[in-house]
């Protein structure tokens, strides 16, 4: 199979590396302790509570709560009921793409 060349811009050709991705680089490592939002400390994630989460969705919608969407119907419900205002809530499927579409909403 032959090998395809393309193109590239000169704006592509110099980016420069992403500095977030450096950081992010550094704080898996053990001897690092990271003062940035949102890199709790690995033994702090609640890892039996998803899971228990996790077992529950599955057990209860199957697959179908697995399959890509626009969101997860149940858990909007349910933050609508928990919240007091189901207006200020934005729910997106881990995307950025889904945080835009949203944020105009708030």
């Amino acid at each position: 199979m032959a090998t395809q060349t393309v193109d590239l811009s000169a704006e592509v050709v110099n980016l420069k590396r992403s500095v977030m991705r450096d950081l992010l680089g550094l704080a898996v490592d053990p001897e690092t302790i990271s003062m940035a939002g949102g890199l709790p400390a690995s033994d702090l994630i609640p890892l039996d509570e998803f899971r228990d989460c996790l077992n529950a969705v599955i057990a209860r919608d199957g697959s179908r709560a697995m399959q890509y969407s626009l969101q997860y119907d149940p858990l909007c419900e349910w933050i609508a009921g928990y919240t007091d205002a189901a207006r200020r809530r934005v729910v997106c499927v881990g995307d950025l793409a889904g945080s835009g579409r949203h944020l105009g909403n708030v």
